[in-house]
């Protein structure tokens, strides 16, 4: 039989292929960013893939110039995506130090 802890605890490996995937996604915006005045430069895109456990992230150029409005979305979007799974990452460490306090 699956405990709460031990199915919370699963939740582990996902959020840190998440943490990792929304990392790669913040740094390749980033580098769009800086790079937008670049001559000859072109953007790159970090895609995200579902994967057991969590998720990949591939990077691959666009061939297309740099567009500092998708870019700023993309780099808000990631961050924000990044800071929820922390979030829940934190959530899930208090509800297991809870739980063996619990248990004692």
């Amino acid at each position: 039989m699956t405990t709460p802890v031990s199915s919370v605890g699963s939740s582990v490996p996902t959020l840190a292929s998440a943490l990792k995937g929304y990392e790669t996604q913040v740094s390749t915006t980033a580098s769009n960013i800086a790079n937008v005045e670049s001559t000859g430069y072109k953007a790159f895109r970090a895609n995200a893939v579902s994967m057991a456990p969590g998720m990949r992230v591939a990077v691959q150029p666009t061939g297309q110039e740099v567009d500092t409005t998708s870019q700023l979305v993309d780099l808000t979007t990631a961050s924000e995506s990044y800071q929820a799974a922390a979030a829940a990452l934190g959530s899930i460490s208090r509800t297991e130090k809870r739980s063996l306090d619990l248990i004692g």
